[in-house]
């Protein structure tokens, strides 16, 4: 699955998400550009363009989001290496360093190097763990690696386990975001009677761990859509905006 794919399965499944926990009945949901839904919700066409929240970079400048999307993708390579060569169904869980520069890696080296790793344990019975003992320096980012045999595909699953403190959701990151779409708001008219924006956090990365408190007052964001939603799937939250120049 290409990336833009990815991206719009995860947009949908984060409406889905939406429409469900805010009880709103639609007829029908219709994939779009620009806005990315159209939502026929009783005499009504809406136009939904749903955009994630991230937090900022950290006072390094590194991007935890970017970050996240780095070491996903070396595990995601290092599954396709593995299962070219071992039909084995295993369960990889891969943690890396905190404070590594992931983005100066051989990513290719070191999916590789995963996958070697993983192929040459002994899987017979329980959880093998295996942690770095830094003789390998193309494993120098990577800080345990554990994996389990699986009886069937559905459980090969590999991942990267994270951890995280949460941030307070600021006016400013809200902000930021609508402003990147309000531009925007005229093109998406043309095509529905109303136009939301939906602000959504899945909430299982750090990269989007928010305190579920309630976010600030619309009348600091001026929102040019009809109706602006905050959601944050982790917490089944939802709070709408009336736009201020709708």
């Amino acid at each position: 699955m290409n990336r833009i794919a990815s991206r719009k399965n995860r947009e949908k499944h984060l409406l889905d998400r939406f429409l469900t926990v805010a009880g709103l009945e639609v007829q029908s949901v219709e994939q779009s550009e620009a806005p990315d839904f159209l939502l026929q919700v009783q005499s009504k066409l809406i136009g939904i363009e749903v955009t994630e929240v991230f937090r900022n970079p950290d006072l390094s400048g590194r991007s935890p989001r970017a970050l996240e999307s780095i070491t996903d993708r070396i595990v995601a390579r290092a599954r396709s290496l593995y299962h070219v060569r071992n039909c084995r169904f295993v369960h990889v869980n891969v943690l890396f360093f905190d404070g590594v520069d992931v983005q100066s890696l051989n990513r290719e080296q070191v999916a590789d190097r995963i996958a070697t790793l993983v192929e040459s344990m002994s899987l017979e019975s329980a959880h093998v763990h295996w942690r770095n003992d830094y003789e390998d320096p193309s494993l120098d980012a990577v800080a345990f690696v554990t994996a389990l045999a699986v009886p069937e595909a559905s459980m090969s699953h590999w991942g990267v386990p994270r951890a995280g403190w949460r941030t307070k959701l600021s006016t400013e990151l809200l902000r930021s975001a609508i402003e990147a779409k309000n531009e925007k708001v005229q093109a998406y008219r043309a095509k529905a009677d109303e136009v939301w924006l939906l602000l959504a956090v899945e909430g299982s990365r750090p990269s989007q761990f928010f305190d579920p408190e309630v976010p600030p007052a619309t009348s600091d964001l001026a929102s040019r859509f009809d109706r602006t939603y905050w959601f944050n799937s982790m917490h089944d939250q939802v709070v709408c905006w009336r736009g201020s120049d709708a």
